[in-house]
């Protein structure tokens, strides 16, 4: 009895530390219908740094579904950058066709519920309020970017 009570405890113990942060929604009332994108100056977003798209999921607790989502910040790395654009080519250094132009807003978030068609990867171009570009050199085909730029050392950093 005493070994069956330590292993659940266990198992509730690495369930708490594998899990993502974010309460899901077992009614699934975020059916990916809630249409959300980062509006320049407003305020409405939080959590910077963190993987937003971990909580705006289907069957999450953040509403609708985002398909791009992260945090800019400023040379600091602390202080959030806000204002600019994210924005999608399909050739490195702004070049090809734009897919898609996503907002900084006010509190250094960009993000958005719009589709977007990936095909085999993307570039990723981001422009301050004085139009100086910073380009992502590496394809990709994830909108989740605080999963790679979420460390203090990777932080997406403007200007």
């Amino acid at each position: 009895m005493r070994s069956i009570i330590l292993l659940l405890i266990i198992v509730g113990f690495v369930f708490l530390l594998s899990s993502s942060g974010c309460a899901r929604n077992s009614s699934a009332a975020n059916n990916c219908t809630a249409i959300r994108i980062g509006i320049p100056g407003l305020t409405l977003s939080h959590q910077n740094g963190a993987q937003c798209i971990t909580c705006h999921t289907y069957q999450s607790i953040g509403p609708g579904c985002f398909a791009i989502a992260g945090s800019v910040y400023e040379d600091n790395k602390i202080d959030p950058y806000t204002s600019g654009e994210v924005r999608l080519y399909t050739l490195q250094n702004a070049q090809g066709q734009l897919r898609g132009t996503y907002y900084i807003d006010g509190r250094g978030n960009f993000y958005s519920t719009a589709k977007i068609e990936w095909g085999e990867g993307l570039f990723v171009s981001i422009y301050d309020a004085n139009g100086k570009i910073k380009h992502m050199q590496g394809r990709t085909n994830d909108g989740n970017c605080n999963r790679c730029h979420g460390a203090m050392d990777d932080r997406l950093v403007l200007p």
